[in-house]
């Protein structure tokens, strides 16, 4: 019999795999700025790009699970792409 540690790791490794191959099949966005600089995502695009709804991104950025950034408050969140790929692939508790 299978204890619960092991089900939890098995669980854990198959969502890890999922979503990393449901992101591979994701069109890569455009870079916002030169091609060789870094990529940067609205909640808009950031949702897209991940498959979460727009709410559950921006909640992330407010309460800081997600690094971002605005330039005003409530204004628009910039995502790198480092941290929006860091955080899909980061296990929820």
């Amino acid at each position: 019999m299978t204890d619960s540690t092991d089900l939890a790791a098995a669980l854990e490794a198959f969502i890890r795999h999922e979503v990393t191959r449901q992101l591979a099949q994701l069109p890569t966005p455009a870079p916002a700025t030169a091609p060789d600089g870094p990529r940067v995502f609205t909640t808009a695009t950031a949702a897209a790009y991940t498959g979460h709804h727009p709410d559950t991104i921006a909640k992330a950025c407010g309460t800081g699970e997600l690094e971002a950034t605005q330039r005003v408050k409530g204004g628009r969140w910039s995502i790198g792409r480092e941290a929006l790929v860091a955080w899909a692939l980061a296990p929820r508790r």
